[in-house]
């Protein structure tokens, strides 16, 4: 059974559309959460783009986070960023 080139051309539209949805279903999630935890960010890019506490560049679609700096940590997911944020937050106090 061969699969023809227009089936091919359509499954990966299909695909393509598919991780459009998912990605704009993580930005809305991941920005919300980040407003819930009451986390400072400025948006850019319609949301495709937010720079975290004005130190962390996160696009909430994919999940990337790169916090500015020297370092350049980078991470993926609201959760981890989340995460580090709250670790940053305690050392701060500690010093």
């Amino acid at each position: 059974m061969s699969v023809s080139d227009n089936d091919m051309t359509a499954a990966w539209a299909d695909y393509r559309k598919e991780r459009s949805m998912k990605k704009r279903g993580n930005q809305a999630a991941s920005t919300e959460r980040l407003r819930e935890a009451g986390i400072p960010f400025a948006t850019y890019n319609g949301g495709v783009h937010l720079v975290v506490a004005d130190r962390v560049d996160f696009w909430p679609g994919t999940g990337l986070w790169i916090e500015r700096g020297p370092a350049g940590v980078r991470g993926r997911g609201v959760q981890g960023l989340l995460q580090r944020m709250k670790e940053d937050h305690s050392n701060a106090r500690r010093t």
